[in-house]
């Protein structure tokens, strides 16, 4: 029993990404008035979490390691840019899922 070659391996998987992209799903991503509100309602609820979540990382962690305020803000700027990430990370995949043609 013998493995197939590299190129037989990637002429097979792009031939069945082609096939999946070609189908009649590829043409179904479309935008309706439901599927924005539930990607504007999930983006905004994730951000709140995150943002509510950072501000009292930082709350918490400034009064116990007692800074002062350029310490604080030093420590809000570390924690902000992963937080940032995070909020539009999760608005990527809410787009991906609200406008999958699963979904319908």
């Amino acid at each position: 029993m013998s493995l197939p070659s590299a190129s037989a391996t990637n002429s097979l998987t792009s031939a069945s990404k082609t096939n999946a992209q070609e189908g009649p799903a590829a043409a179904q991503r479309r935008w309706t008035a439901m599927r924005l509100l539930g990607f504007v309602s999930v983006t905004l609820f994730v951000a709140s979490e995150v943002v509510a979540a950072t501000g009292a990382g930082v709350w918490a962690l400034s009064g116990l390691l007692g800074l002062g305020l350029t310490g604080t803000e030093v420590l809000a700027a570390l924690f902000g840019v992963p937080a940032l990430y995070v909020i539009f990370k999760c608005a990527q995949f809410a787009l991906i899922a609200e406008t999958d043609p699963a979904n319908d």
